[in-house]
């Protein structure tokens, strides 16, 4: 669980898995409701990483799953084509 809690996207000063990175200032200001731009500015905030970009919309609670009564998810961000593609890139500068 104490390894859980050192990457969890829910922690503010989380450790990346993915890029190292550590907390996540500055990631959750950016962000607009259905905003394709404050992606964009989410992914440059974040160096592009899909995990790091996660812990930011999870933290500024605008995403919403169906569960949370809310009207669903309002961030146009999804993480698996993110990871696919930054693994993808990874792996080619190897």
């Amino acid at each position: 669980m104490s390894r859980h809690e050192k990457n969890c996207t829910a922690n503010p000063n989380r450790k990346c898995g993915m890029c190292g990175n550590v907390g996540i200032e500055g990631f959750v200001e950016v962000l607009g409701i259905g905003d394709d731009a404050g992606v964009e500015k989410l992914r440059e905030a974040a160096n592009g990483c899909p995990a790091c970009m996660l812990a930011g919309i999870r933290q500024s609670k605008l995403q919403h799953g169906p569960d949370d009564e809310g009207p669903g998810f309002s961030v146009p961000f999804k993480f698996q084509e993110e990871k696919a593609e930054w693994w993808a890139e990874f792996d080619d500068n190897l």
